[in-house]
């Protein structure tokens, strides 16, 4: 049995946790005349370094743990759409967590075979901002790879053990390596899945709205429907949105409990009891989203942001994401 497995297993979830809390823009909503209308623009200033601050607060038996990120992010022009590039100036990735990539000390930390997963990256959105796909796909799918020995040795350091923890990882980052760049893109960009997407979005104020929606299924092998209610309201130079987002749970109990069987193919017995035991942990996992953001009226872009994603599993244990995203002044 591995000693790390309960972390090996976490980064094995990471783009399942990455897509099943992503929040799913509403679909437009039917406004009746004579209500104040309120239109959520999608204007972003071009060819400007933006600098957004992030805060992951997870919260699990009792316990949290804080981390936090700085990015510069930029936007640009392309055909009726926009490119976003995201360049990390601080934070971490999966077993490298705080590195200062503001200073080239910092940088020097990083190991030559992980700097790739720091490299700027850029994804094509639409008119409205929706996020497309993830540009370059090919090249980070190589560079993926190229980084598997490497990260089973900074999560596993018994070298014995070594061999399945990248066995694990492989298994995992084969899926994932497999998906297309549009279904890649909102694994591979943190918290801005969730206030993307939103450009256009007309409703009256102060009025609350359903709306049934589908997300795309990823990694996991079928898609999970979601209900969500949200509504829209003036403050100040802001649009206030607010929305409850819910996944089906038996949808996401099939679609983890085919995840699981695909991940076990190979293992040996200790590995799969492991993943067998994760497995009956997630059976019945219910996962509800609150998301509160504001939006700049000019640009459509979010000031600031709250996302807090709860997972409840069979017996009631509740384990808590909450993503702050803050813009910073210039």
């Amino acid at each position: 049995m591995l000693k790390s497995f309960g972390y090996v297993l976490s980064v094995l979830l990471a783009p399942v946790a990455a897509t099943a809390g992503a929040a799913v823009p509403p679909s437009p909503a039917a406004v009746e005349p004579g209500g104040e209308r309120l239109v959520i623009p999608f204007a972003p200033p071009l060819e400007r370094d933006l600098r957004y601050d992030i805060t992951i607060a997870k919260i699990s038996k009792g316990k949290e743990q804080t981390s936090g990120i700085v990015q510069i992010v930029r936007f640009s022009r392309a055909g009726d759409g926009f490119v976003l590039t995201v360049r990390m100036l601080q934070g971490g990735v999966l077993a490298l967590p705080g590195i200062d990539l503001s200073s080239a000390a910092g940088r020097d930390t990083v190991p030559e075979a992980l700097k790739p997963l720091f490299a700027p990256i850029s994804f094509d959105l639409d008119a409205k901002g929706n996020l497309l796909r993830v540009r370059d796909w090919p090249m980070w799918q190589k560079n993926m790879a190229a980084m598997l020995g490497p990260l089973s040795g900074l999560i596993e350091k018994d070298a014995s053990k070594r061999a399945q923890a990248k066995l694990l990882l492989d298994h995992a980052m084969g899926q994932f390596a497999t998906l297309t760049a549009e279904q890649a893109a909102a694994s591979l960009l943190k918290g801005w899945p969730s206030i993307l997407g939103y450009g256009g979005l007309e409703v009256e104020a102060d009025t609350e709205y359903e709306s049934a929606d589908e997300l795309a299924a990823a990694i996991l092998p079928v898609p999970i429907p979601v209900v969500s209610h949200y509504s829209l309201s003036s403050n100040g130079p802001h649009l206030q949105l607010r929305q409850r987002s819910e996944g089906d749970k038996e949808a996401m109990a099939a679609a983890l409990s085919q995840y699981f069987s695909s991940l076990a193919i190979g293992m040996d017995e200790a590995t799969r009891a492991n993943l067998r035991k994760g497995a009956a942990a997630m059976e019945g996992m219910q996962i509800v989203d609150e998301i509160e953001i504001l939006f700049d009226r000019t640009t459509g872009l979010a000031d600031w942001a709250k996302i807090e994603r709860r997972a409840t599993v069979q017996g009631g244990e509740e384990a808590i994401e909450r993503t702050i995203i803050q813009r910073a002044k210039p």
